[in-house]
């Protein structure tokens, strides 16, 4: 594996254990917004030279100041995390994740303003479901969505470059586009 920069990042790989729960997450906050740790590693692919971000697990920050149109972590909280991170797992931190309630999954100027260079953002715009939609992604706005439960979800990753410009990346997470499939029962109902 290479040491790859994230401004030289144009895949975002989400596996379904984070997925689940940054979607969870952003649920359990609705209609205020959460926030979290991603980690995984950075990858060059021998295979097609594409630099990836391999996303394979989501940290969720409990302690938080949470509006409907903020969040903030504390910086001690955030190095704390990080820091025992780096003794339980072998993944790095990649960036964070965190929700907009009722808005879209672009980043706002003050999301902007707390980005790091070198550092993923991924957004979760969650709404009240209105129409049932399989989840898909669509190529040009990069863009993964679909209806789970009583919400729709929106996802998006951004990196931040050197020159504090924002860069759209692509995001890949095959098990949400497996949600509503023959394979995968959405209309069960949870034990009670």
């Amino acid at each position: 594996m290479s040491k790859v920069s994230i401004s030289t990042i144009s895949e975002t790989w989400l596996y379904e254990m984070p997925f689940i729960t940054i979607i969870t997450s952003s649920v359990e906050t609705y209609s205020k917004e959460c926030c979290g740790l991603l980690l995984g590693y950075r990858s060059l692919s021998h295979w097609d030279k594409i630099p990836r971000a391999i996303i394979e697990q989501a940290y969720p920050f409990q302690i938080a100041e949470r509006t409907s149109r903020s969040v903030t972590i504390f910086e001690r909280e955030d190095k704390k995390c990080k820091n025992f991170i780096y003794l339980l797992s072998m993944f790095e931190p990649l960036g964070y994740f965190h929700s907009h309630p009722e808005g879209d999954p672009t980043p706002t100027k003050e999301d902007i303003e707390s980005m790091n260079p070198n550092e993923i953002e991924l957004i979760v715009a969650i709404k009240k479901k209105g129409r049932t939609v399989p989840w898909s992604y669509n190529l040009q706005s990069k863009v993964l969505s679909g209806v789970l439960g009583d919400f729709r979800f929106e996802l998006s990753a951004f990196a931040l470059t050197e020159k504090k410009k924002i860069r759209k990346l692509d995001l890949l997470c095959p098990f949400a586009l497996g949600i509503g499939s023959k394979y995968f029962d959405i209309q069960a109902k949870p034990p009670e």
